[in-house]
């Protein structure tokens, strides 16, 4: 051999060791994985004992709200807190108002309905608690889809959509206006009337109402409101598209996406003020604010803003929207991972030292509704997308395994919640 180099025999020798320390390596990189799984399951148990302890301590059920439908007391019907009174009175006159207002209905003897055969659907209030001195008051009708699904339905417009609206007012230096149809559904008239029976705190005795205009939780309603919404923005020169039900054109350049009552307008600066007349002129609508590098605004359970550097526009998701996901499972101090699975080789969800058994239904349950929170995140967190694509192959019949799985994507959540 030349000069510095190894014998044949003594490469013979190297190879060998190295053929021998090969799977030793790999049989430490499994056994390291079998750990760091180990770990993300006993952290799971032991988060899941104190879960089960404070309910127990509480003594309310996993997963159900304490809502009553009606009161007092009166409940907000989505956390099932106690209200204030005097400003659950103040959102029920702004209600009622509000219903007058549209001329929604009026009040007939409740054997009109009985003598015409028809049906009479029931109503209830929808609280909701909106800051410390407001609570957001709604008069719902209970109907039941007695049809086929399509005489129900009603478009939503595509991401895809609304992302080439912003890339068109990124590339054009458009103005991008948000807004919300006040009341939207009580726009929409009925083909014929419905009878609902109303709320027992305002219900006259022997009365029902009957109604002219579609109430929220009639099941036609999204569909009606979202023909009359286009059939007043046509009168204004906006033009549907056939690729996307809810995105419109107008022939002055400006585009605009529905998603029912919530609107984006991609508009140019000097025509702002004459759209918002416009659109004024046919609907009762507020106007939010338009998107600005220097704040975050909400739409459609998205933060966005324009670009801070350069062009486009930056999108997150609010931090409630994590605080949530992280306290249904007692994650909200928990400590951060720097990845949403294990590595070392391990194909995911995989275990061959604790027995693989399948959860409770309770435990099912909660695993079912996280993945689906999860998925909604996925347009904004491609980094999560492969996690929970895992994690959703086994909805249907989860196990301890695939418990502790959803447990380490929630600690790599934790970890990256301000990501944009």
């Amino acid at each position: 051999p030349n000069a510095g180099e190894p014998s044949t025999k003594a490469k013979v020798e190297q190879d060998e060791e190295m053929a021998m320390a090969e799977p030793v390596a790999r049989a430490d990189d499994e056994q390291m994985g079998d750990m760091e799984k180990q770990q993300d399951r006993k952290r799971a148990r032991e988060d899941d004992q104190g879960e089960e302890e404070e309910s127990a301590a509480r003594g309310v059920e996993r997963f159900i709200a304490p809502v009553s439908p009606a009161g007092p007391p009166w409940l907000d019907s989505r956390t099932g807190a106690v209200l204030d009174p005097a400003l659950v009175e103040i959102g029920m006159t702004n209600e009622l108002e509000s219903l007058q207002e549209f001329e929604v209905g009026t009040d007939v003897p409740e054997e009109e309905p009985k003598d015409l055969g028809k049906k009479v659907v029931n109503c209830g209030w929808v609280l909701s608690e909106r800051g410390p001195d407001r609570v957001k008051c709604r008069v719902v009708a209970q109907e039941i889809n007695w049809g086929d699904w399509a005489d129900v339905f009603a478009a939503t417009p595509t991401t895809a959509g609304q992302r080439l609206l912003l890339h068109h007012a990124a590339v054009l230096g458009m103005e991008v206006v948000l807004a919300d149809v006040s009341t939207a559904f009580l726009h929409a008239a009925l083909p014929e009337p419905v009878y609902v029976r109303p709320p027992s705190n305002v219900r006259r005795q022997g009365m029902v109402w009957k109604l002219s205009k579609a109430l929220y939780g009639l099941r036609k309603s999204p569909q009606l409101f979202q023909e009359h919404f286009a059939t007043r923005v046509g009168v204004l020169g906006w033009k549907r598209l056939v690729a996307d039900a809810q995105v419109f054109v107008h022939p002055r350049g400006w585009l605009m996406s529905a998603h029912v009552d919530d609107l984006l307008v991609v508009v140019p600066q000097a025509d702002v003020a004459n759209m918002k007349k416009e659109m004024e002129s046919q609907f009762k609508i507020k106007w939010t604010e338009q998107l600005r590098t220097d704040r975050w605004s909400k739409y459609i359970g998205r933060e966005w803003r324009k670009a801070v550097t350069g062009t486009g526009f930056d999108v997150r998701i609010p931090a409630s929207y994590y605080d949530r996901l992280l306290k249904d499972h007692r994650l909200e101090a928990c400590k951060s991972v720097s990845t949403p699975f294990v590595t070392a080789g391990h194909s995911y969800g995989s275990s061959t030292k604790i027995e693989d058994i399948a959860l409770d239904d309770a435990h099912a349950y909660q695993f079912r509704h996280s993945v689906g929170q999860l998925m909604w995140l996925l347009p904004e967190r491609a980094d999560l997308s492969f996690a929970v694509k895992e994690l959703a192959r086994h909805v249907q019949a989860p196990e301890e395994r695939h418990w502790a799985d959803l447990k380490r994507v929630l600690r790599y959540v934790k970890g990256t919640v301000d990501m944009v």
